[in-house]
């Protein structure tokens, strides 16, 4: 619709007679019309797309059965050959582009990560503490108040991560990365799941103490409530690690290919005889190219991760 848009826009409208009103439903008609019959050729299209998809399936999966050995001795050979040859030239850039960097974009992404998740906390127990307070275990109530701390009042806490390009201004430069909204909604869904799970975990510990009707429930809701913020505090330090990590990975990544791509990109055809032919399907070289150089990366990151911590 994108393509047809523009051309009925130019080819149709301009015919349009009759008053505004009358125009307009014309022109509405003719848009709907144009959109069910664009979406009845897609959905034939997608059919037999589907259909073919599930033939190669098939036929692959016989294949991979009956071969998987062969097919992966085939490329641990090629990612050998492929790391032999990368690995001086790819170390060396980390070595002087990627590592000098490392310690100064890790305190910037920390720091915002760190600021959202000790408000994240507070706001996590001071609503536990209202949660008990007003709904008393009474299951509808519990539902209502989750869907509150999981839409309403965490929204405002991920503005903090909204200064995060702003802070890597210099380092996205260096890399000429030019997405780091992607970051900001990287950090985001990571977070998002932190408290949802908090959340979730907190209810059903809620709700079997609530069930078994100890003699002191208020001591065993309590109990729950401490035992979710432990594991809330323990669950993000492995998500701060993994946002960082994500991030220094999605920045350098791209810089590293780029560095790469003018020796080794034509040297990859050579590489892709290696490969025999009924296998061509399943080992890519390219691929294992990519992901070669995206595990030396991290392997360096997670490094250098650790020694911040």
């Amino acid at each position: 619709m994108e393509e047809v848009l523009p051309w009925l826009q130019a080819e149709l409208l301009p015919g349009l007679r009759g008053r505004k009103s009358e125009r307009r439903r014309q022109w509405t008609a003719t848009v709907q019309a144009a959109y069910l019959l664009a979406l009845k050729q897609l959905i034939g299209g997608l059919e037999v797309l589907k259909e073919t998809c599930r033939e190669t399936v098939s036929t692959n999966q016989a294949l991979i059965r009956a071969d998987l050995d062969q097919i992966w001795t085939s490329h641990c050979f090629l990612k050998d050959k492929l790391r032999a040859c990368v690995c001086i030239p790819a170390e060396r850039f980390i070595r002087e582009h990627v590592a000098p960097v490392l310690s100064s974009v890790l305190g910037e992404v920390m720091g915002c990560v760190a600021c959202l998740v000790l408000q994240l906390r507070t706001l996590l127990e001071a609503h536990l503490d209202t949660v008990l307070t007003h709904t008393q275990g009474h299951q509808h109530l519990l539902h209502k108040a989750w869907c509150e701390l999981r839409w309403a009042r965490v929204e405002p806490c991920y503005l903090t991560l909204e200064e995060l390009p702003e802070k890597i201004l210099e380092i996205q430069h260096r890399f000429r990365f030019s997405n780091p909204q992607r970051l900001v909604q990287s950090a985001q869904r990571e977070v998002e799941e932190l408290i949802e799970n908090s959340v979730y975990t907190f209810e059903l510990l809620l709700q079997s103490a609530v069930r078994n009707q100890p003699p002191q429930l208020g001591v065993a809701i309590e109990k729950a409530k401490l035992r979710v913020l432990k594991q809330f505090d323990y669950d993000s330090s492995v998500t701060r690690n993994k946002i960082s990590q994500e991030a220094l990975l999605d920045i350098t990544l791209p810089a590293l290919l780029r560095h790469m791509a003018p020796v080794w990109k034509p040297e990859l055809v050579k590489f892709a005889d290696l490969i025999f032919s009924d296998y061509s399907s399943f080992i890519k070289v390219e691929n294992i190219y990519e992901d070669l150089l995206k595990d030396m990366l991290s392997a360096d990151i997670s490094k250098g991760t650790i020694t911040y911590y």
